[in-house]
């Protein structure tokens, strides 16, 4: 596991970067040009490193590497093309590649082409490339990845970092704007406003969203104080994330009952 202090210098112009893949390049554009949200994953899961790296190799690759894959070249060769441009030496990348199509469960994809390949194994290939070279930080606008990755991540907008901490933790409770309309692609913290009112248009009761952390109550024991309390509850929109074996979401439920059992309900969990 590497970890690498995440400022916006980390994906600064670099004399080597621009000689690694074209990813690399395209991420840097889109990150200093345009106000997307784009999060650093600065300590994250890899298989174990099998060969030692020339300090060079340790560059910043881009996990939106799949879009940009060498459709001349198999999956292997795609895998490859990293090791080769840090100059690692070729007796070695077997051993890599080999662990890195394991470990994205595309070991028996090896020889095929690109093209021959679906959009989800595409994205695969691109992890592995983006691993190859056990680099300090990824860069990433897809949550799928980071979530399943990620043991620590920043959170970037318009080229600037603003917020960086442990993945479950940005994800649970992200504190900045941004952050929050990015998360909020994975699981809505509540209905919109239109949603709201055809809910209540179907669902007769008080309308109560209530989030949860692993910390704190689950789901279960909120069911449990609303059955103890005699308030009936139906689950009307919502959903509960997994990150890394730590669940977290938020889940809106029509209650209906006597108002005191329910604010006791309420109060409980």
């Amino acid at each position: 596991m590497r970890t690498a202090q995440a400022t916006p210098s980390v994906i600064g112009p670099r004399p080597w970067t621009r000689r690694i893949c074209g990813i690399v390049v395209v991420a840097y554009a889109l990150i200093t040009m345009v106000p997307l949200v784009w999060i650093l994953a600065t300590s994250f899961k890899t298989p174990p490193d099998s060969i030692s790296y020339p300090p060079e190799a340790f560059f910043e690759p881009s996990l939106e590497g799949y879009v940009n894959l060498f459709t001349s070249r198999t999956v292997w060769g795609n895998i490859a093309y990293p090791l080769q441009v840090a100059g690692v030496p070729k007796d070695q990348h077997r051993a890599r590649i080999s662990e890195l199509l394991h470990f994205v469960g595309l070991a028996d994809k090896a020889h095929t082409h690109v093209e021959q390949l679906s959009g989800g194994q595409k994205q695969r290939v691109g992890i592995a490339r983006a691993l190859a070279t056990s680099p300090r930080v990824l860069i990433t606008h897809e949550m799928e990845v980071v979530r399943s990755l990620a043991h620590r991540v920043a959170v970037m907008e318009a080229g600037r970092v603003v917020e960086i901490g442990d993945t479950y933790d940005v994800f649970a409770d992200p504190q900045h704007p941004a952050t929050q309309r990015f998360v909020s692609t994975l699981v809505e913290k509540g209905p919109p406003p239109r949603a709201l009112e055809r809910l209540r248009e179907r669902h007769p009761g008080r309308m109560v969203t209530l989030s949860f952390r692993d910390e704190h109550a689950s789901p279960a024991d909120v069911f449990a104080a609303f059955i103890e309390r005699g308030v009936a509850f139906e689950l009307v929109h919502g959903g509960v994330e997994d990150v890394r074996g730590r669940t977290f979401g938020h889940l809106t439920f029509a209650l209906t009952g006597d108002d005191a059992a329910v604010a006791a309900a309420l109060a409980h969990v």
